[in-house]
């Protein structure tokens, strides 16, 4: 098999003798592709039974998604009530797509299968990888993320540490009372980049692909405040002296110790902030004391550029906070927002060749740092998708 559609095609007539929808022309048809090698007929003995179908399934560990493979056994005989624009696979097809995995996994091609030329049928664009940059308060500017553990400053009262994966500022305990200066520093994540942080008070923060946080190399004994803009997934040390705020472009969050996470992009209409545990309060950054929505565990407050507002509701939140351990979940999400969010990441530019693609959705968990031809070949499969990459521009356009 040279290309990704003739393999699609003998998966679905795979689908179709086991749901005995078959017709003699294409029993013919799996019957030669049976003969061309001892893989496919021992596959296709394998494929046979049932028990050893869903054995297979659960033992693939390349792509976990929710619109087939795994969780297509369970789903196989359901009927789905979803939007009419969501990608949702019929009986055949979404068996098809299970056999494909299964098959494209046995011949070791999985998704990145090859054509005469040995050329992948989407270019590959890599994922992005730990990399950022560090403005200090005189404004020197220093790569991290480039290898090993890097002690970038110390003195008495403070240690600066760059480990190529995470940014660490200590406070050093010390006889003398020497007060350290209300000085603020800057990371700076570009698209294709991610880094972690640990502040002086030791809350932890995880900074997503082109996002800017500004902070305090030591903060006052009040407050701690850091200013945000892009996604960023906070784990902040409690403290009931001290409160935590942090500032986005409209909103402000007041932290009571606890973990979630704030996205902030000055290019999306809607900043959210989703908690995972403990509490947080989110108000107007223009609003006098009064105004501040406190949410709950598994609850998101959204602010709408739009209508000045901000709405509480309750959230799947692995949805938003997938990202943190190195997947994209998504549930019945438009195009359009996907791949800009994957755009960030892998740092492309997105051309639809027909506005209305922009609002198909999609559903499925997809790992983070797979190859995108990997990613986009799940989508393709799962939907009337063809996706080209030109240099560093993706190009969704309808099947032909």
């Amino acid at each position: 098999m040279n290309d990704l559609k003739e393999l699609f095609r003998i998966a679905k007539l795979i689908a179709k003798e086991r749901v005995g929808e078959i017709t003699q022309e294409e029993k013919k048809e799996i019957e030669n592709w049976v003969k061309q090698n001892p893989g496919n007929s021992s596959l296709y003995k394998q494929l046979k039974e049932d028990d050893d179908i869903y054995k297979s399934l659960n033992n693939l560990d390349g792509i976990d998604t929710k619109i087939s493979f795994k969780n297509i056994w369970n789903k196989i005989n359901q009927e789905e009530n979803v939007n009419k624009r969501t990608i949702v696979l019929p009986k055949i097809v979404r068996y098809a797509a299970a056999v494909l995995l299964l098959i494209a996994s046995s011949l070791t091609v999985y998704f990145v299968i090859q054509n005469n030329n040995n050329q992948k049928l989407i270019t590959d664009i890599e994922p992005g990888t730990q990399r950022a940059i560090l403005i200090t308060a005189d404004n020197q500017q220093i790569e991290l993320g480039i290898s090993g553990v890097k002690q970038l400053f110390r003195n008495k009262k403070l240690c600066i540490t760059d480990t190529a994966q995470t940014l660490t500022y200590e406070i050093i305990d010390s006889p003398d009372e020497e007060v350290i200066e209300l000085e603020y520093n800057q990371v700076l994540v570009p698209r294709g980049g991610e880094y972690s942080l640990v502040l002086a008070d030791g809350s932890k923060v995880k900074l997503n692909a082109e996002s800017h946080l500004r902070f305090p190399v030591s903060f006052d004994e009040n407050i701690r405040e850091v200013e945000l803009e892009g996604e960023a997934y906070f784990e902040v040390q409690k403290s009931e002296d001290t409160p935590f705020i942090v500032h986005t472009k409209d909103i402000m969050i007041r932290v009571y110790g606890t973990s979630f996470n704030v996205s902030a992009y000055n290019n999306d209409n809607i900043t959210h902030t989703t908690l995972i545990e403990g509490s947080v309060g989110v108000k107007l950054t223009s609003a006098d004391g009064s105004g501040e929505v406190l949410l709950n565990p598994g609850e998101q407050a959204n602010y709408n550029r739009q209508s000045s507002s901000i709405e509480l509701r309750e959230v799947n939140v692995e949805l938003y906070t997938a990202w943190v351990n190195g997947l994209f979940v998504f549930e019945n999400e438009p195009l359009e927002d996907i791949l800009k969010k994957l755009s960030r990441w892998y740092d492309f530019e997105v051309d639809f060749s027909i506005e209305d693609l922009k609002y198909r959705a999609f559903t499925g968990d997809l790992k983070r740092y797979n190859e995108i031809s990997t990613i986009l070949n799940m989508i393709s499969i799962a939907s009337d998708l063809e996706f080209a990459i030109k240099e560093r521009t993706v190009i969704v356009s309808e099947a032909k």
